[in-house]
């Protein structure tokens, strides 16, 4: 991961957290990126398309589930339908740690806008390993609330998911002469053009995985 240039463009950034004219109209729950914010940054050339299929899915549920009835979704179920078979064998670890958490619950309140939570047993709240993205070694903390609550507002191109004060994971990650925070996530942003993990703390920068423009 490296810092975005400062004068990367606030056009270039609203399209990489999914702000489309469908969505104009709708109503987002992540803050709008500031034009001139610095941002960790990584490359991730075959996310789009492994994006597009997972909104697609839940687009379905979202859509067509009885009225009332939530839907579910594994944490490891996600990596793995955002990951390629190559990045999974080289994060077996978070791949393992994922696969034994408890499914995620959503509870659609209308056709774009939702409730989500996350119950954690307390052996597996914590979480220290290293990970390769994009052929680059990042050794990541993870520690987890024993809930994880919030509200998800979505369009066919793009996910949006809050997390209440309280009830936030922070994610640490460390790299040499690349990368070295620790932050609570306040909201995260998933887009055919990349993900955005928004921080609490607003003096640390924001986390940007880009599909587009990879080495």
């Amino acid at each position: 991961m490296q810092r975005i240039p400062r004068w990367y463009t606030v056009a270039a950034l609203c399209a990489i957290v999914g702000w489309t004219g469908t969505a104009a109209a709708q109503l987002p729950v992540c803050p709008q990126p500031e034009p001139d914010a610095p941002y960790y940054t990584a490359c991730l050339a075959s996310g789009r398309f492994l994006v597009a299929s997972t909104l697609t899915n839940l687009a379905i549920d979202q859509l067509l589930k009885p009225e009332g009835a939530p839907f579910y979704r594994r944490p490891r179920e996600v990596l793995e339908s955002l990951s390629t078979k190559d990045l999974l064998e080289k994060n077996a670890a978070l791949v393992d740690f994922l696969g034994k958490l408890e499914p995620v619950k959503f509870s659609a309140i209308d056709t774009s806008t939702g409730m989500l939570q996350l119950d954690t047993a307390e052996d597996l709240r914590t979480l220290e390993t290293t990970v390769d993205v994009g052929g680059v070694p990042y050794d990541i903390s993870v520690k987890l609330p024993a809930r994880i609550e919030g509200g998800y507002w979505r369009t066919p191109g793009v996910l949006q998911m809050a997390f209440w004060e309280g009830r936030r994971a922070t994610f640490g990650v460390k790299s040499a002469g690349i990368i070295d925070m620790e932050a609570q996530i306040d909201c995260l942003v998933v887009s055919t053009d990349g993900i955005r993990a928004v921080t609490a703390d607003p003096s640390t920068p924001d986390i940007l995985i880009r599909f587009d423009g990879c080495p």
